[in-house]
């Protein structure tokens, strides 16, 4: 006779080894990043990343990288996908390199362990609340494009308080869509059980670190910007 709580397990067990995956490679992404920024930190080419020309540069190519794997994921191997992860998480750490410039290392190491806090706690009720969270995560993606272009019009304006508050809205809407990328890990993997392919699985793990990882480095960009001013 068919044992149906063995089958529970072995899918929970599943589920467990894909999200330790997934959360891996984020880990992955987050220390090729910070080695990039240690290492280019200080440097001669470092102190070139505080142009605009050069930041605009890698952030064009950060962006190229994103915009690959967001729409050309079915189309690439999951060797490809984490090569583009892997160098998306080198150049990210390059440019991340100007804030050793910019704020203070007390100010640094306050920002990552908030975020990291902040993120841990969403990504928890991500995982474990039973709500669907797709509503909710649809709006926020919808006001961090809102953001992108009030953040760019405050390039003009060099308002202070305006930049303030973005950083405050930042906070808000990255650390919603961890709880809301958390929880498609779950979809990410079912799809791939319906569909039977380690393949597909693969490219998920990759495709959701990425997401968590760019929430992550949001969350924790704009809890620079709001502790330098305390």
């Amino acid at each position: 006779m068919y044992n149906n709580n063995s089958g529970i397990r072995e899918r929970d067990v599943g589920l467990s080894s894909y999200v330790s995956k997934v959360f891996g490679w984020m880990f992955i992404g987050l220390l090729v990043t910070a080695f990039f920024a240690f290492s280019v930190a200080g440097t001669e080419f470092g102190k070139s990343l505080l142009s605009p020309g050069m930041m605009i540069f890698f952030i064009v190519i950060e962006f190229g990288l994103i915009i690959g794997l967001s729409f050309c994921i079915n189309r690439i191997s999951s060797t490809t996908a984490t090569l583009m992860f892997l160098a998306y998480s080198a150049i990210n750490g390059i440019t991340l390199s100007a804030i050793f410039y910019i704020y203070n290392i007390g100010v640094i190491f306050q920002a990552f362990v908030v975020a990291a806090a902040v993120f841990g706690v969403m990504a928890l009720y991500g995982y474990f609340t039973k709500n669907d969270l797709t509503y909710i995560g649809n709006i926020f993606v919808m006001g961090v494009f809102g953001v992108l272009i009030a953040s760019v019009v405050n390039m003009f304006l060099h308002n202070s308080i305006f930049d303030l508050i973005i950083s405050y809205v930042i906070v808000f809407l990255f650390s919603g869509l961890v709880a809301h990328d958390a929880q498609k890990i779950k979809d990410y993997y079912q799809m791939g059980g319906e569909y039977g392919s380690d393949e597909f699985l693969k490219k998920g793990a990759i495709v959701s670190a990425l997401a968590l990882y760019i929430d992550f480095i949001n969350i924790f960009v704009a809890l620079l910007r709001i502790f330098d001013r305390d």
